[in-house]
């Protein structure tokens, strides 16, 4: 069963980080399939609509996994930025008098979501971005960086100047290294 009615919500005041998640709501808006692939890909992993506890909607377990990835939050992080920030409790969709999902709730319902569901979502995504003239969906950016921990800034710099020294110093004018 998909919910469609909007609790009530605060509207979030004007930052660049609300105007942000306010332009990403948009376009989920205007694209329910989205919506309807988590549904199903929730239906799927054994969840039973209308039974059993409150849990998030499809659309609430959506927008938690895209704040999740934007920010890079674990799970424990997640559950508190959602409970804390009235920004992204409007993006989530959770009402002012809503219990937020636990890290162990949210956890649960992310990963039910399966990769196909997510290349469908993002088959959606840059299907609209072509149609927009905003991406021409011919060139995908990945990144296979395995990490154990979140990287700050000085990690990431210092990461980048350990490897770009030795190449560099391989590349410099009169370097054999170029020459083949």
């Amino acid at each position: 069963m998909l919910h469609t009615q909007t609790p009530l919500v605060y509207q979030p005041g004007d930052h660049v980080q609300s105007r942000e998640l306010a332009s990403i709501s948009g376009l989920l808006d205007a694209e329910p399939g989205i919506v309807r692939l988590v549904h199903e890909a929730l239906v799927a992993s054994g969840a039973k609509p209308g039974t059993g506890r409150d849990a998030p909607t499809a659309e609430q377990v959506l927008r938690c996994l895209i704040v999740k990835q934007v920010h890079d939050f674990t799970y424990r992080d997640l559950e508190f930025h959602i409970a804390d920030s009235v920004s992204f409790r409007a993006f989530c969709r959770f009402g002012l008098a809503d219990a937020c999902p636990s890290k162990s709730s949210l956890q649960r319902n992310i990963k039910c979501l399966p990769a196909e569901c997510l290349e469908g979502i993002n088959r959606i995504l840059v299907a609209r971005a072509i149609t927009t003239d905003v991406e021409s969906g011919r060139k995908a950016r990945v990144d296979c960086t395995v990490r154990s921990k979140r990287w700050s800034a000085a990690d990431a710099s210092t990461a980048c100047c350990a490897t770009s020294a030795p190449v560099s110093r391989q590349a410099s004018p009169g370097s054999s290294a170029l020459s083949g």
